[in-house]
């Protein structure tokens, strides 16, 4: 089972770091924990089949399909009734800092939400593949940016939703207040690309200045995180190691019963000998049953016609008396 998991996960196409998955994940245990069983219906044989769905679903360095992220937005939506709850899931990981620390560290060393939108397509790679970004202009506290989505990759207005969401709780990464995002175009609603206009407050320049200087938030965040990942790397060494140990007891096993099924082989090819030579005999053994049985035939027809002349004898004198004459002439042994 575990090897037929491994072979659909590594054929399912992967669009979407689970770093999406995790903010929906975590947005439902801080906010409907009793529904997480629900919240994983049907997203698929590849997910269902898993040990561990929610710890896959929530581990940054896992990749899903766009299909999986499709039908987790619909349960949600299914869920809570409300049909903007996905909007309300990418401004929450935002404003709660649900990245990674990779991005983190992206995000704080470029200071302010206009330098880290320049560089808006790194950070996108890093959790998605299903579209480009274009910053169409911007200053220090405005840009316009379009995102252009893959059309060869299944998609859904929730995930323009969902973008727009994480746009507008950018700013709060700098302790900022969510910025106002307004969506002048939708791809998914016709247009080709879904076009954000994106307005946010500036701080005063000194609290920048220090800022600049010093981002030590942001590395004592990433430390806690990379902390967090050295332990789970641990984790995954053990159960790695496990899974060796197994696969060493599983192949020792094989080749013992191999060793078994060569044995059985080399036994099964004498039985055949047997047999064959058994065979042969039972052949010469018919032979010499027919010999015997063509041997008795004759002797039957032969005491048949010897019984068929004397009662021809006995039912005619005169041939009787011939043949008494003529056996006292020329003698013979009658049986």
């Amino acid at each position: 089972m575990m090897e037929k998991n491994l072979y659909d996960l590594n054929h399912m196409e992967k669009h979407h770091s689970c770093l999406n998955t995790r903010a929906v994940i975590e947005y439902f245990q801080e906010n409907f924990p009793e529904e997480i069983g629900r919240l994983l219906e049907g997203l698929g044989p590849e997910i269902q089949a898993l040990p561990d769905p929610v710890g896959f679903l929530t581990e940054i360095n896992n990749w899903v399909s766009s299909d999986v992220i499709i039908r987790l937005f619909e349960n949600a939506k299914r869920i809570t009734g409300d049909d903007h709850i996905v909007h309300k899931m990418g401004s929450e990981s935002s404003a709660r800092k649900k990245f990674s620390y990779i991005q983190r560290i992206l995000l704080f060393a470029y200071r302010n939400p206009r330098r880290s939108l320049k560089r808006a397509q790194q950070i996108n790679d890093k959790f998605a593949k299903n579209k480009t970004l274009e910053l169409v202009e911007t200053t220090r506290d405005r840009a316009v940016i379009r995102l252009h989505w893959f059309k060869d990759i299944p998609g859904t207005k929730d995930f323009c939703l969902f973008n727009q969401g994480i746009y507008t709780g950018l700013p709060t990464v700098w302790n900022l207040p969510a910025a106002e995002v307004k969506e002048t175009k939708c791809f998914y609603e016709g247009d080709e690309y879904c076009e954000y206009h994106m307005k946010w407050k500036i701080k005063p320049l000194l609290k920048t200045l220090a800022e600049v200087f010093v981002p030590w938030r942001a590395l004592r965040l990433s430390i806690e995180e990379m902390e967090q990942d050295k332990e789970m790397l641990r984790q995954k060494f053990d159960e790695v190691h496990t899974l060796y140990m197994q696969l060493q007891k599983t192949n020792l096993e094989l080749e013992q019963n191999n060793i078994k099924l060569s044995q059985n082989q080399e036994l099964l090819r004498q039985k055949i000998a047997e047999v064959n030579n058994l065979n042969i005999q039972l052949q010469e053994k018919n032979i010499q049953l027919r010999e015997k049985i063509n041997k008795l035939e004759c002797l039957q027809d032969t005491g048949t016609n010897i019984l068929s002349v004397r009662y021809s004898s006995f039912c005619n004198p005169v041939l009787n008396d011939r043949y008494l004459l003529q056996n006292i002439r020329h003698p013979q042994i009658i049986p």
